[in-house]
């Protein structure tokens, strides 16, 4: 639900249903978007899926 400026971390990959880490938040850095982003580029592993994203 919180995207925000900040680095790259780890992350964790979901499919249509918001995630949220062990601490309730659901949030996800420009650096760890951008992160993902780069590695479907390269290696696409969720070709035409929709996915959601955060920070792990």
């Amino acid at each position: 639900m919180t995207f925000e400026e900040g680095p790259a971390t780890g992350y964790v990959i979901g499919g249509d249903d918001l995630l949220f880490d062990d601490k309730g938040a659901s949030k996800v850095t420009s650096g760890t978007m951008a992160k993902l982003i780069v590695n479907e580029i390269v290696k696409p592993q969720h070709h035409r899926e929709r996915i959601t994203v955060i920070n792990a």
